[in-house]
């Protein structure tokens, strides 16, 4: 799969290339986004070009953060690459925030209920422990 980043397991990989998107390339040099049609005119509306590339969801790291980042990353160096004027839409980023946010609450969650819980175990654990009537025969 194609990655914006090269591989790190391998120091003999080929260097990126502008080989990823030729129609765009091919597009964005003969002309690219043309001004806005008149109404008035007789004349054929312009034309434009739309291309859907997907990114496999191996390629995304695992944590949301970084996630949000790398798609940001991604999204900027196809619209640096590209000749001419192109305009590129994430439609991953809305849902990578909504998941980082979610992650950030787990966390919180975490550290407000699950370390007081830990405690307050520890703490009924070391009662019971020392509790007066532990080891009296009935």
């Amino acid at each position: 799969m194609w990655s914006p980043f090269p591989a790190q397991s391998s120091s003999t990989s080929a260097p990126l290339r502008a080989t990823y998107c030729p129609v765009l390339q091919e597009w964005a040099t003969h002309g690219g986004i043309s001004p806005v049609f008149d109404p008035g005119s007789t004349d054929l509306p312009p034309v434009s070009l739309e291309s859907h590339v997907t990114v496999d969801h191996a390629e995304y790291p695992p944590n949301p953060s970084r996630a949000t980042v790398w798609s940001g990353q991604l999204r900027s160096m196809l619209e640096r690459r590209a000749a001419g004027s192109i305009l590129v839409a994430d439609n991953a980023a809305e849902t990578l925030v909504t998941a980082q946010s979610d992650a950030t609450n787990a966390k919180i969650l975490f550290l407000l209920l699950g370390i007081p819980g830990v405690l307050a175990a520890g703490a009924l654990g070391l009662a019971a422990g020392f509790c007066p009537c532990r080891g009296q025969p009935s």
